[in-house]
């Protein structure tokens, strides 16, 4: 996905996280394409959508944005991993989280 507009990175822990997009403006778009690209400290891991033995998927909380009607989470295809003899699905280093999201009212922003 090309990159037009990028958010600030977060960090929380051993995680860094952000929103990107792909689009300047969202015209008449039914449906936004949006990213969110997570980086993980050495080490660590996130989750694929069915972890396997252990771990949660990730979970994203959209209630404060405004315009936003639906979004859908794209799993990447993961890694297999075994951590203290559970096998589990997921990522490490960094993933880019593809993210569909439906605007209320198209032609508006999306906060």
């Amino acid at each position: 996905m090309g990159r037009a507009e990028t958010g600030s990175w977060v960090k929380s822990g051993p995680v860094e996280a952000r929103l990107v997009a792909s689009v300047q403006g969202v015209g008449d778009l039914a449906k936004i394409p949006l990213g969110l690209e997570v980086r993980l400290e050495p080490g660590w891991k996130t989750y694929w959508r069915t972890p396997g033995d252990a771990g949660f998927a990730p979970r994203l909380d959209w209630s404060e944005s405004r315009n936003l009607k639906a979004t859908e989470l794209i799993y990447p295809a993961p890694h297999r991993f075994t951590v203290l003899g559970f096998e589990t699905a997921g990522y490490d280093a960094e993933v880019l989280f593809p993210i569909a999201a439906t605007p209320a009212e198209p032609g508006k922003p999306l906060d």
